[in-house]
């Protein structure tokens, strides 16, 4: 007879996660961007200051470019610091008006990182006329509980 239990007990209800990410950081992130706020927003992996300085916790998970599109070194950054934003809009933080702002910064950010200028500005037409459903509140990811 074996000297450990090895029945599993449950202790809790079960596991709580979103689904839908791609991509995890394994550190903090400070990024500036110019779009500022008037008060400072602090959310548990997300930090506006007002001068427009983000931070992303380190275990900030998101999902990476969307759409018709493909993952490059160029895109990865800009797709956290988009998404990120997204999620401050998605919360209410943030004025559906500063959108634009946000989406420029996309394609700002992937010309930075030597990005084609056809694909950034295709980028940017892409999430401003197919983006808005993803910034709206309604779509917060939920949590979802595995047994």
């Amino acid at each position: 007879m074996s000297a450990f239990d090895l029945t599993p007990e449950l202790i809790d209800s079960g596991t709580n996660y979103k689904d839908g990410y791609k991509y995890y950081s394994s550190r903090a992130h400070w990024d500036k961007t110019g779009i500022t706020v008037p008060e400072r927003i602090v959310t548990e992996f997300i930090i506006l200051e007002c001068d427009g300085t983000l931070k992303t916790h380190q275990h900030y998970a998101w999902d990476g470019p969307s759409g018709p599109t493909f993952d490059t070194e160029n895109s990865i950054t800009a797709s956290r610091v988009h998404d990120a934003f997204y999620n401050l809009f998605r919360l209410g933080l943030l004025l559906p008006s500063q959108r634009k702002l946000v989406d420029q910064l996309l394609r700002e950010m992937c010309l930075k990182r030597g990005m084609w200028k056809f694909r950034a500005t295709y980028w940017y037409w892409g999430v401003r006329r197919y983006a808005a459903n993803a910034a709206n509140p309604k779509n917060l990811k939920p949590i979802l509980t595995a047994p």
